[in-house]
């Protein structure tokens, strides 16, 4: 057991040491590295709760699945191989090793069924989809919930795949016909159409995008215009299929993903007179037990990357937040000098 504990705390070095060093802009392979010191962590854990038993052990393996490993697996699973660049083939991979440490996890399970049904396994896509529904139901599930746009999607999807099964159904049942009988022709049956329509509605609103004023959905299409002809003084950032871009004036750049959803807060959630401390940015970064240091250097890394665009400026410290004690707290906040504009697919979606 005491070789166990020691193995912990090293992989807990090594996980600050790589969470501490880790550059801005040239993260790539970082999330592969963590995920490694993370599983490893899980199994350790796990084997140690089942043979102590102990109450502190099994909360400790339950913070490592719960808020280390499966994060990283879900929010970055795409972007394992590098930092900004998706790939579908690890999301997939990724998804389903998060199924076997919670098989009710309905974002997985959502996002499993859109892989699936982009492939055309519509048997697939509809057995995900409605096990996402069904885990969305449980009284047991608490994070990783689908939100409204998703759930609607979900259960379009469902019956998008439904539909397309028929129809290969019913292509069989035509080569297998008795001579002289025929059945419907499904192009003329309301299948069809309820097929076409669906899709189009799915590729009409695949997309989320996000201003200060509203949230709208739209087609990939549409955000590959805005992002490619982006308006004058307007931050824009996109988590397209392929990759995390930002865009400013003309200026577009790739960017770490998880700096980009850091900055997507920012953007989205503080001002002036709603700064951001730790405890409010905690889900960007791998540890709960971080220093204000820490954070105050992501920040400042954060700035080095926005100061490509000459944007270093709009992320401003608050002085004004306090302790109970009545001393400062480290504080951020996004300084609302220019609108911005955040596009992302529905699927991904996490807010």
């Amino acid at each position: 057991m005491r070789s166990q504990v020691k193995k912990l705390d090293e992989l807990y070095m090594l996980e600050e040491e790589i969470l501490e060093n880790r550059d801005t802009a040239t993260a790539d392979g970082t999330f592969s590295k963590l995920l490694g010191i993370y599983e490893q962590m899980h199994r350790l854990t796990r084997v140690k709760a089942g043979k102590s038993r102990e109450p502190a052990d099994i909360s400790e393996y339950e913070f490592i699945k719960n808020k280390k490993l499966l994060p990283i697996l879900i929010k970055y699973g795409t972007y394992l191989k590098m930092g900004h660049v998706k790939d579908p083939y690890q999301a997939k991979n990724t998804l389903e090793r998060v199924l076997k440490l919670d098989n009710m996890n309905p974002i997985a399970l959502y996002r499993l069924g859109f892989l699936a049904y982009a492939e055309k396994e519509y048997s697939t896509a509809a057995n995900y989809f409605q096990q996402a529904i069904d885990a969305q139901r449980s009284p047991k599930v608490e994070d990783w919930q689908l939100n409204g746009q998703q759930l609607y999607h979900a259960n379009l999807y469902l019956v998008n795949s439904s539909l397309f099964i028929a129809k290969e159904t019913s292509d069989r049942l035509e080569q297998m016909e008795p001579s002289g009988e025929t059945l419907e022709q499904y192009e003329k049956s309301p299948f069809f159409h309820i097929i076409q329509e669906n899709e189009a509605y799915l590729h009409r609103h695949g997309f989320v995008k996000h201003t200060k004023e509203e949230k709208t959905f739209c087609s990939r299409e549409d955000c590959d215009d805005t992002f490619d002809n982006n308006p004058e003084n307007v931050i824009i950032i996109y988590f397209s299929d392929g990759e995390c871009s930002v865009a400013f004036n003309q200026k577009k750049r790739t960017l770490n993903a998880n700096y980009a959803r850091m900055l997507k807060d920012f953007l989205m959630k503080s001002s002036k007179e709603n700064s951001l401390i730790l405890e409010e940015v905690i889900d960007h970064f791998s540890s709960s037990d971080i220093q204000s240091d820490t954070y105050s250097q992501r920040i400042r890394r954060l700035r080095v990357a926005l100061d490509d665009y000459g944007l270093s400026h709009i992320l401003e410290n608050d002085r004004s937040r306090r302790n109970p004690d009545a001393t400062s707290r480290t504080a951020y906040y996004y300084n609302e000098e220019y609108p911005y504009i955040i596009m992302e697919r529905v699927e991904d979606e996490l807010d």
